[in-house]
């Protein structure tokens, strides 16, 4: 494969992961860290242990890239096993589960809101390193998390921690998904947030104020609709700056 254009493809899904992450950020504490059975992470600990993870590859591939001494090549090919690592976790339309290590294994641990902020900006970090790479070879060697012993071609290392976090992504989702199917009346509102600072405004069917809540640029946001009562709500967008346009999103609740 073309260097540049796997690069490419990996800054694109460090991209995207930051998107789908991003989703979660209003949602209430209680849909974080719902559940589906005992042994099901929620929402939270799936965003935990991709920062694990990260705390672990991160440091130990700018680690490689700084002590890289060849330069870059036009064209990388896996490694046998390194394949097989990468491969082994690209989603799948039903996810097989893997043995987590100890480490690694976030279950009933107290988390709050902020473990969303810092997988953001850990996704930002690797695209970072990602865009240094392209002046090193990718055939450098970077440690893992498996063993001591068991080293990885940079460009396998990216493309297994990434396929890793996009592995996860979809748990979440399906996290959603069960909520949802557990529970009907909480469903789950997608709407796109200008570019803009301001104040999001929850008005019930009413006109009842239910909860306003601050943004900052463009993004992509869950809103939980179990705040909202039946009938027909509305979710306005007033931006921080004079004489700004306002903006409304209107949305039946059976």
């Amino acid at each position: 494969m073309q260097t540049a254009a796997l690069l490419d493809r990996l800054v694109a899904e460090c991209r995207y992961v930051i998107s789908e992450v991003e989703k979660h950020k209003h949602l209430t504490l209680d849909a974080l860290r719902w559940r589906k059975d005992e042994q099901s992470w929620n929402i939270l600990e799936c965003v935990e242990h991709l920062n694990r993870y990260g705390s672990f590859y991160l440091p130990a591939i700018e680690s490689a890239i700084k002590k890289a001494r060849s330069g870059p090549e036009d064209h990388f090919a896996s490694g046998w096993l390194g394949r097989y690592f990468a491969n082994s976790m690209l989603p799948k339309v039903k996810l097989n589960k893997m043995k987590t290590f100890k480490d690694k294994n976030p279950l009933n641990t107290p988390l709050d809101p902020s473990v969303i902020e810092v997988c953001i900006q850990q996704q930002i970090k690797m695209m970072e390193l990602i865009e240094r790479s392209r002046e090193v070879s990718l055939e450098i060697r970077v440690s893992t998390s498996l063993s001591s012993l068991l080293r990885l071609k940079l460009g396998d290392t990216f493309q297994f921690v990434i396929n890793h976090n996009l592995r996860h992504v979809e748990q979440i989702k399906m996290c959603l998904k069960a909520k949802a199917h557990i529970n009907p009346s909480q469903e789950y509102l997608n709407i796109a947030v200008p570019d803009i600072k301001g104040k999001l405004h929850f008005y019930a069917s009413n006109g009842v104020l239910l909860k306003t809540i601050s943004i900052h640029g463009s993004q992509s946001m869950l809103v939980d609709t179990s705040v909202f009562p039946v009938g027909v709500n509305v979710i306005t967008i007033e931006p921080a700056e004079k004489g700004g346009a306002m903006e409304s999103v209107t949305f039946t609740k059976l």
